[in-house]
């Protein structure tokens, strides 16, 4: 009897020892993986815009209907001539539709009718070098007689962005694994493994201030990984 309550107690005592110290290195365990440090990686890139779109708009007047658009039809040809003849091509150049306005002033003491006409030409064009240039060239359509009433900047975008988003990506990660290092030495610690990472939409930014970003053909795409690295003593 007393044998048996020897050996009763023997694998009490161990079993309380085993479990202390599978306790103990669970609590190790959960502190370690508890430690983390959060990062972010940036990544920026100067990128020249791939696609210009411009709106010309052009009024056309007449004392009749049949005036109004006959003369709508002359600024029309005249202004796609022009733009042709300064370098774009037909597929770049695209006719709206006109909207015609019924209107009277007076002439002699009387009242006259009044028809005006708006109408507007979108360029969409991949050649934004050509497209820049010709904005500068409103004085010579005035010349030849058009009523311009919107010769707004171009708008100029980058369509191309599937192209640089991996190596963009990886840099700011390798930025982010870089700040990680850096607090870990700081810290007396060293960078384990990812615990999570999460990637911030790519935005556009103008090169220059005091303009609008799509009013610019350069712009800085960013990027920024924000990453949990976990910390190993």
């Amino acid at each position: 009897m007393k044998d048996s309550l020897f050996s009763l107690g023997i694998t009490l005592m161990i079993g309380l020892i085993v479990a202390g110290y599978l306790i103990s290195d669970g609590i190790k365990t959960v502190k370690l993986a508890n430690r983390y440090v959060t990062v972010k990686g940036l990544s920026e890139k100067t990128v020249k815009a791939t696609m210009a779109a411009w709106n010309i708009s052009f009024t056309s007047m007449g004392d009749s209907f049949e005036s109004a658009i006959s003369k709508n039809k002359t600024d029309q040809e005249m202004l796609v001539k022009y733009l042709k003849e300064a370098g774009l091509p037909d597929k770049d150049i695209e006719v709206g539709t006109p909207r015609v306005q019924q209107g009277h002033y007076t002439k002699d003491g009387k009242s006259v009718e009044q028809y005006e006409i708006q109408h507007s030409i979108l360029i969409k064009s991949k050649d934004v070098d050509l497209v820049k240039s010709i904005t500068g060239r409103s004085s010579e359509i005035l010349q030849l007689g058009i009523a311009l009433s919107g010769w707004d900047a171009p708008n100029y975008y980058f369509t191309e962005l599937n192209t640089i988003k991996p190596d963009m990506i990886a840099q700011a990660t390798v930025n982010a694994r870089k700040a990680a290092e850096k607090f870990a030495q700081d810290s007396q610690s060293k960078v384990g493994n990812i615990r999570i990472a999460r990637q911030g939409p790519f935005s556009f930014n103008g090169v220059a201030r005091g303009m609008s970003e799509t009013q610019q053909i350069e712009k800085v795409v960013r990027v920024v990984i924000t990453t949990d690295y976990f910390l190993i003593d």
